[in-house]
C-alpha cells in the first residue's frame, strides 16, 4: 500500500494519511510538537510514503502572525521536509485557501473561525489526490461519475 501524508502544521497539528491508490482516507488526528516527532521518526521506507503534503506558513511582517510566536508551524515544517528527503518523497507546500477549495470538492461545510486541525489536513490531502486524479468529488460521487 502506498501513502500520502497531509499536515496542517502548528502548536496542534493535524495530521490526515489516505491510502494513495485509491484517495481513501485512513485516519486523521492531532498531535502535539513531541508525539509528532517520534511519529515521525518511526516511518520508514517500507511505508511506502509517495508524498508529504503540508499547509505552507510564510512570514508576513507587519502581518501579528496570530499565535505563532514561537515558530511551532515553522518547525513542523522543518520535520518534514528532513522526513520527506530520509524517505525519498515530494514534499507539497500548499496554499492555506486550497482546503477551502476541496472542502467543496468532499462536501464539507467550512465552521465559521477556526478549522480544526484534523479536518484541516485532511483536505490538504484531499486537494492533491485530486490534482493527481485520486479524488472523485461529491457531486461526481452523486451523478455517478466514479
Amino acid at each position: 500500500m502506498s501513502l500520502l501524508l497531509s499536515f496542517d502544521p502548528g502548536k496542534r497539528t493535524g495530521i490526515a494519511t489516505f491510502d494513495f491508490p485509491t484517495g481513501t482516507l485512513k485516519h486523521k488526528w492531532i498531535s502535539n510538537y513531541q508525539d509528532l516527532t517520534e511519529w515521525l521518526a518511526s516511518i520508514t521506507r517500507q511505508n511506502n510514503v509517495v508524498a508529504i503534503v503540508v499547509e505552507d506558513y510564510i512570514i508576513r511582517p507587519g502581518a501579528g502572525n496570530r499565535g505563532h510566536a514561537r515558530g511551532e508551524a515553522m518547525r513542523v515544517i522543518g520535520q518534514l521536509e528532513a522526513t520527506s528527503y530520509r524517505l525519498g518523497c515530494s514534499l507539497i507546500k500548499q496554499r492555506p485557501e486550497v482546503r477551502l477549495v476541496a472542502a467543496k470538492w468532499a462536501g464539507y461545510k467550512v465552521p465559521r473561525g477556526h478549522m480544526p486541525d484534523d479536518v484541516s489536513a485532511e483536505l490538504h490531502g484531499i486537494y492533491y489526490l485530486r490534482q493527481q486524479g485520486r479524488y472523485t468529488t461529491v457531486l461526481e460521487r452523486t451523478r455517478g461519475f466514479d
